[in-house]
């Protein structure tokens, strides 16, 4: 089994450094052009199975890739919920909330954002997709989602400590593959651009 791994093309607040799990926004419009250079690639690439997150910025990159295509929803895919953290960056978080910054930082696996979500709750949701997607019996599966929520995917299919999470990261306009051998997972492309 191949799995190909797609973050979301770049948005405003990828721009403007925003933490932003919900806010429902789409593509910049030289993030759709790159992407359109690439859909003949990926139309070859000939997938059983193309699963999305539900948010527009996830649901807009896999219609510029596979048009055409028919793929599954699925809200496991989201980005992390980051509650009353939404639409801010770093800097105003730690002006507008240093409590909850300070929680977040001192156990930021467990704590869960006011109104949001926790590292585990996320964990949680794609440990589940992994185990599923695993059993689906489909040989080239793509998967087009958020950063955060892709890390940990890969992590939960690499069977690697969650704890690891910053040892690497998902760059937008790019693709990453895990290719399974004789049951193992081993990761084979990290950010690749065509």
């Amino acid at each position: 089994m191949e799995l190909y791994f797609v973050r979301h093309g770049k948005t405003l607040e990828n721009q403007k450094g925003l933490y932003y799990g919900m806010i429902d926004s789409g593509l910049l419009p030289e993030s759709r052009k790159k992407l359109q250079s690439y859909s003949g690639w990926f139309l070859q690439q000939q997938f059983d199975a193309v699963y999305v997150s539900p948010m527009r910025r996830a649901l807009e990159t896999v219609e510029i890739l596979l048009p055409g295509y028919t793929w599954m929803k699925d809200r496991r895919l989201e980005e992390r919920h980051f509650g009353i953290l939404e639409g801010k960056t770093y800097e105003e978080i730690l002006r507008d909330h240093p409590r909850e910054a300070k929680q977040w930082e001192e156990d930021w696996m467990n704590y869960e954002i006011p109104e949001g979500e926790s590292f585990w709750q996320v964990q949680k949701r794609v440990s589940a997709f992994a185990e599923e997607i695993k059993e689906s019996g489909y040989e080239k599966i793509l998967i087009v989602s958020h950063k955060g929520t892709m890390i940990q995917l890969i992590l939960a299919l690499l069977k690697i400590p969650p704890e690891q999470y910053w040892k690497f990261t998902l760059e937008s306009d790019c693709y990453s593959t895990i290719r399974y051998s004789y049951g193992n997972a081993v990761l084979t492309t990290l950010n690749q651009r065509l």
